[in-house]
C-alpha cells in the first residue's frame, strides 16, 4: 500500500514539474505542486489502467503500468531540468522585511490551521472505522465497480450491466484508483478505498492553502484551510468515500491553474496544459465533472476573449487541448464502448418541454436553494464569511477581483447548470434535490473559498 501512493505521488508531482518548471531548485512551490501533481497521478494512473484492460489485456497489472508511467516523467522531467528551457516566477506576494505583528499573526493562524488538522484527521478517522466500506455511493457504485475490475478477468465489464448497482454509467476515476491499491496489496482491503478518500479530503485543503498562499500569503492560506476543514460535512462525505470530494479537488485544482498562468511570468503554455489535464480529470471522476468541463471551456473562452482578444483566446484553448484531449478521450471510449445511457438523458423527451416551461419546478427549486445556502451549511462557512466582510469593510481592495472573476464566475455558471438539471430530471423533484443538492455543493465549496480569499484583505492587512 505505501508502494502504490509513492507510486502515485511521484507520477503526478513530475508530470506537474515537467509541464510547470523552475530554472531554480525544485522544491520551489514545492507544496503547491506536490498536492496538485499527487491528484494528477491518481488520475493519470487510473485512465492508464482503464486503457491497459480495454486494449492490452483484462488481467491488470499495475506495477508494470506504474513502472512505465512514473519511469517515463522522470526521466521527461530530467530532461526538461537539464534544458533549463522555462522560468516560471510567480510574484512576490509581500515584501521581504514585514512587520513583526503581520509575521506573528501568520504564526497564530499557523498554529490554529495544525491544531484543527488533527481534529480533522481523528474525526476522518472515526468515521472511516465506524464505516470502512463506507456508504450507499461507495459500495454501490466506486467500490461495486472497483471489485469487477479487481476480480473479474474478462467479465470486468459485467459490472457496467443496467441491473448491477446504482449509476452504472459513471466514470472509473476513483474505481480504478482503488482497484490499483488493491494490485499493489495483494487483496482486497478497506484501506485501499479509505486511504484515497483520505488523499482527497486533506490534499483539497493542502492544495486550497498552497494555493491561497502563493497568491496572498501564508497568513490567509491558513485561514482558507482552517475554514475548508471546519466544515464537517466536507469531511464526512469524504469519510464516507464519495467522489464528490475528489471532482471538488479537480474544480479547485482546475481554477487554481488558470489563475496562476494568468499571473505567471511570460504566460507559460505548460501550466494550460495542467489546467486542461484537470478539467479532463473532473469529467473522468463524475458525470457532474463532464458539466464542469463544458462550462470551464465556455467560461474561460470568454473571459479571455474579453480580456485577450479571440486569437489569443484560440491559442489559449489549443494548449489547453494538449492537456485535455488524451483523457476526454479515454472518456468518450467509456461512455460509447461500455457505459450504459445515463438515466437522466435517457429519459429527456416531449415532458422536457413541460418542465421547462412549468414555473412551479423553478419556485421549487429555487426555495431548496436558499434553504441549503441558509440552513446547516451556512452554518460554518456562509456566516464565517459574512461576518469576515463585515469585519473588513472598507479594506477589500477591489483591483484584486479581476483574479477572483474567473473561478466565481464557473462557480455561478455550474449552480445554474444544477439548477437546469433538476428543472428536467425525471425524478421526483424534491427526492432528487435533497439527496444530491448538498453534495453538489462540495463540489464548489473549495474553488469558492479560493476566490473569496483572493478578494479578501489578509489579516496583516486588517491589523496594519
Amino acid at each position: 500500500m505505501p508502494a502504490w501512493l509513492l507510486m502515485t505521488v511521484l507520477t503526478g508531482w513530475a508530470l506537474a514539474s515537467i509541464f510547470w518548471t523552475h530554472r531554480a531548485a525544485l522544491r520551489e512551490d514545492l507544496f503547491l505542486k506536490l498536492f496538485l501533481g499527487a491528484g494528477l497521478g491518481f488520475g493519470v494512473t487510473s485512465c492508464a489502467l482503464f486503457g491497459w484492460m480495454a486494449f492490452v489485456s483484462p488481467e491488470p497489472s499495475a506495477w508494470l503500468i506504474d513502472l512505465l508511467l512514473c519511469g517515463g516523467a522522470l526521466v521527461g522531467l530530467a530532461y526538461v531540468m537539464h534544458a533549463r528551457r522555462w522560468a516560471v516566477v510567480l510574484p512576490p506576494v509581500r515584501p521581504r522585511a514585514r512587520r513583526a505583528r503581520a509575521v506573528w499573526i501568520e504564526r497564530f493562524l499557523a498554529l490554529g490551521f495544525y491544531a484543527l488538522l488533527p481534529a480533522a484527521l481523528l474525526d476522518f478517522v472515526t468515521r472511516t472505522l465506524i464505516q470502512p466500506h463506507g456508504t450507499w455511493d461507495a459500495f454501490a457504485i466506486w467500490n461495486l465497480r472497483a471489485r469487477f475490475i479487481f476480480r473479474g478477468g474478462a467479465h470486468w465489464v459485467d459490472g457496467f450491466a443496467e441491473n448491477i448497482g446504482s449509476h452504472p454509467d459513471y466514470p472509473l476515476l476513483v474505481p480504478a484508483s482503488v482497484t490499483r491499491g488493491w494490485l499493489y496489496a495483494g487483496h482486497e482491503t478497506p484501506a485501499a478505498p479509505a486511504l484515497a478518500a483520505a488523499f482527497f479530503v486533506f490534499g483539497t485543503v493542502g492544495l486550497l492553502v498552497a494555493a491561497v498562499a502563493a497568491a496572498r500569503g501564508r497568513g490567509q492560506g491558513y485561514l482558507a484551510g482552517m475554514l475548508l476543514l471546519s466544515s464537517q460535512y466536507f469531511t464526512q462525505r469524504g469519510a464516507e468515500q464519495y467522489a464528490d470530494i475528489p471532482l471538488g479537488f479537480y474544480v479547485l485544482g482546475t481554477v487554481v491553474l488558470f489563475y496562476l498562468y494568468d499571473r505567471l511570468a511570460g504566460r507559460r503554455w505548460g501550466v494550460l496544459v495542467l489546467a486542461g489535464l484537470s478539467a479532463g480529470l473532473a469529467a473522468w471522476t463524475k458525470n457532474e465533472g463532464i458539466l464542469f468541463l463544458v462550462v470551464v471551456a465556455a467560461v474561460r473562452l470568454s473571459y479571455a476573449a474579453a480580456r485577450k482578444g479571440g486569437r489569443a483566446a484560440a491559442c489559449e484553448a489549443l494548449r489547453c487541448a494538449a492537456g485535455l484531449l488524451p483523457v476526454l478521450l479515454v472518456v468518450i471510449y467509456f461512455k460509447a464502448r461500455y457505459a450504459v445511457a445515463n438515466d437522466i438523458i435517457a429519459a429527456q423527451g416531449q415532458s422536457t418541454v413541460e418542465k421547462l416551461l412549468d414555473g412551479a419546478r423553478y419556485r421549487v427549486i429555487a426555495g431548496e436553494y436558499f434553504q441549503a445556502f441558509s440552513g446547516w451549511f451556512s452554518e460554518n462557512i456562509v456566516t464565517f464569511l459574512l461576518f469576515y466582510l463585515a469585519l473588513t469593510a472598507g479594506r477589500v481592495r477591489w483591483r484584486r477581483k479581476a483574479g477572483a472573476v474567473f473561478p466565481l464566475a464557473v462557480c455561478l455558471v455550474m449552480l445554474a447548470g444544477y439548477f437546469f438539471v433538476y428543472v428536467i430530471t425525471p425524478q421526483e423533484l424534491v427526492w432528487h434535490i435533497h439527496s444530491s443538492l448538498h453534495r453538489l455543493l462540495l463540489h464548489l465549496l473549495p474553488a469558492f473559498l479560493f476566490a473569496f480569499f483572493l478578494v479578501a484583505p489578509t489579516p496583516e492587512e486588517i491589523v496594519s
